[in-house]
């Protein structure tokens, strides 16, 4: 929280119901420099489309109203306005193949979403690779994990891991070194980012216009 109160953003997600983890990893994001994420399972939440958003919070299998839903989808939006901030974070982005491929919301949905994903990874500051299932197995099997960089800090770095058990943060030296090890050795067996947008392309085309057996 004392990070978060650091960043030069407006502390906007106050007005939202969301927990403490939640809103420490927002006012973290507000005040990064760089961002490192890995996700195996599903689209980054910073890339998210509306409708992406919503049938992710939809298939979660948590009880939640339809506004409930909606007040998360619109806040999955407001955070990537660090995107468009006048001095953005650099993005890493390294996602597993099967991201791209499992149909969250249909085929129209991931069609939009995953040229969303093209149209943003054009960025001078964002970096988008995939990891294809022909790279095998690979430190990060257990499950996802990101990377918050922050100059002029108490702490120059949190790794943020979400799991079934909770979300946790770790900032301790030997936790950073840790990850930001395992995302290096990431960043060397993923497709590199150009081979990784012609991947991603390929993908929405199949996507688009299924093979009929």
């Amino acid at each position: 929280m004392a990070l978060a109160r650091e960043s030069k953003e407006r502390a906007w997600w106050q007005g939202y119901d969301i927990d403490a983890t939640y809103r420490t990893l927002i006012g973290l994001e507000s005040a990064a420099t760089a961002i490192s994420d890995y996700q195996p399972f599903s689209l980054p939440g910073l890339l998210q489309t509306p409708d992406y958003a919503r049938a992710v919070l939809r298939g979660m299998g948590e009880k939640r109203t339809e506004p409930e839903i909606e007040e998360q989808v619109s806040l999955r939006m407001a955070r990537q306005q660090i995107l468009d901030r006048d001095d953005p974070p650099y993005l890493s982005f390294i996602i597993d193949e099967a991201a791209t491929r499992r149909l969250i919301g249909g085929r129209e949905v991931m069609v939009r979403q995953l040229g969303t994903v093209l149209a943003v990874a054009e960025r001078p500051n964002v970096s988008v690779q995939v990891i294809d299932y022909e790279a095998g197995a690979h430190p990060a099997l257990p499950g996802n994990f990101g990377i918050v960089e922050i100059e002029d800090s108490a702490a120059s770095g949190i790794v943020f891991v979400e799991g079934h058990q909770g979300d946790f943060y770790l900032e301790g030296a030997a936790d950073l070194k840790r990850y930001r090890r395992i995302f290096d050795q990431l960043r060397s067996i993923a497709l590199s980012p150009n081979k990784s947008l012609e991947f991603v392309a390929a993908v929405r085309d199949q996507i688009r216009t299924p093979e009929v057996h």
